[in-house]
């Protein structure tokens, strides 16, 4: 009996090491998906916004494809990170929404993915949030207390780690209401948000800013 035991559980066993194997060699692929939607479908401008494309060159050597959309009368700039799947160009409603809001956005694809170039990997997109938020102070001058950094899906991963890791640490973050606007509530791709009083009251909806990341 323990022999026929011994023989099944042995070949379990190997199988079973094989898959472990195969899934920390091919983990990104398991990951990132920078395959799906790679052209880029329409532009920021189709939509009636000023906009820049801007290459952003990484500390390892990757060039980002970025855009930048000036708000009028800014009252900060955001730094978006997008969910996995798709580029930049599929998250023109985030840009629209935030100019809406006077601020300004910078919104990069990660390596390997839409335009940029390079193999996309953990470490390899938090490179990418570090160039990104040195060419919101150093191209365009951005003081850190005015950034929001923002992520959808896998780009929430991408902004706390960003968020986290400056230095000095962040203060604690500050806040813009959004009733006026919006009266508490947020369109499409946002499904929940907190129920904002009328305008001038003090039950405004609020965000997360300054240094902080906004998780969506």
């Amino acid at each position: 009996m323990r022999r026929m035991l011994g023989e099944l559980l042995i070949p379990l066993a190997i199988a079973y090491g094989a898959v472990l194997v195969l899934v920390y060699l091919f983990q990104s692929h398991l990951v990132f998906f920078p395959g799906t939607g790679r052209e880029a479908v329409v532009t920021p401008q189709t939509y009636g916004l000023r906009y820049e494309s801007v290459p952003i060159r990484t500390t390892d050597g990757e060039t980002l494809d970025a855009w930048w959309v000036p708000a009028e009368d800014a009252r900060g700039v955001v730094l978006f990170f997008h969910g996995n799947a798709g580029n930049i160009s599929h998250r023109v409603d985030y840009l629209q929404m935030f100019h809406r809001l006077r601020y300004s956005t910078l919104i990069v694809d990660y390596r390997g993915y839409g335009k940029s170039s390079g193999a996309p990997s953990e470490a390899g997109t938090y490179r990418d949030a570090e160039a990104a938020w040195e060419h919101l102070l150093h191209a365009r001058l951005a003081r850190p207390q005015d950034i929001v950094v923002a992520g959808e899906s896998l780009g929430a991963a991408v902004a706390t780690w960003l968020a986290a890791s400056l230095t000095p640490a962040p203060p604690s973050p500050h806040s813009f209401p959004l009733s006026r606007m919006e009266r508490g509530k947020l369109e499409p791709p946002f499904s929940t948000w907190e129920k904002g009083g009328d305008e001038g009251s003090s039950g405004e909806g609020k965000c997360a800013a300054a240094n902080g990341a906004l998780t969506i």
